[in-house]
C-alpha cells in the first residue's frame, strides 16, 4: 500500500522486508540497520582465475559459504557469462540471470533484484551467469551500479570473476 509505505517514510522507517521473508533477508536489514546503515557498504571479494580450471570458482563457492554460515548476509554472483558453474555447485536452478541484473540497473529495487535471485540448498543468494553463452562485453557502468546496489544490502559480495574482458577490472577496482 504506497500511502502506508510514505506514512512509515515519513515516521523514521528505514528498512522493510517483503514477504515471503528469509532469514538472509532478516539478517542483511538487521546488518544494515544495527552495524552498516546507510554509506557502510559490504566488502567485495573478488576471485579470478589465472587460466581455466584452476578452482576459482570453486573457492568463490565456499568461501561464500563459510561467509555466510560464519557471519550472515552474503552473496555470491558468477560473472562467467560464458559459462558459469556456481549454481551447479550450490545446487541452485537459475531462472535468472546476472545479465537480467545488468540490463535492469535502472529500475533496481529490492523486490525486484530479490526475484533475480537463485535460492541454493546452502542458503547463499546467487546471481548466477546466463544458462546460455554471451559474447557482448559487459558495460563498465551497469556492472558499478550493480555492484554499488549490492553492497549497500550485503554484508559480503563474493564475485567469481572472469579472468579477461571489462568486467574483470571492474570489479576488481570496487574489491575490498
Amino acid at each position: 500500500d504506497p500511502a502506508l509505505v510514505l506514512a512509515a517514510m515519513r515516521s523514521g522507517i528505514t528498512e522493510c522486508l517483503v514477504e515471503p521473508i528469509t532469514r538472509a533477508d532478516a539478517e542483511a536489514a538487521l546488518w544494515r540497520v544495527t552495524m552498516g546503515g546507510p554509506g557502510e557498504p559490504g566488502e567485495i571479494f573478488a576471485f579470478v582465475g589465472a587460466k581455466g580450471g584452476v578452482g576459482t570458482t570453486t573457492l568463490a563457492v565456499n568461501t561464500a559459504v563459510a561467509l555466510s554460515s560464519a557471519a550472515g548476509g552474503t552473496l555470491l554472483i558468477d560473472l562467467n557469462v560464458a559459462g558459469g558453474d556456481a549454481a551447479i555447485l550450490l545446487g541452485g536452478d537459475a531462472r535468472f540471470s546476472v545479465l537480467d541484473a545488468l540490463a535492469n540497473t535502472h529500475r533496481a529495487d529490492e523486490a525486484f533484484f530479490r526475484g533475480l535471485l537463485t535460492s541454493t540448498p546452502s542458503g547463499v543468494p546467487l546471481l548466477a551467469s546466463p544458462a546460455a553463452a554471451f559474447g557482448s562485453p559487459i558495460e563498465p557502468a551497469r556492472l558499478r551500479a550493480l555492484l554499488e546496489f549490492t553492497r549497500q544490502r550485503y554484508r559480503h559480495v563474493v564475485v567469481d570473476v572472469p579472468r579477461n574482458g571489462s568486467a574483470t577490472r571492474e570489479v576488481l577496482e570496487a574489491a575490498s
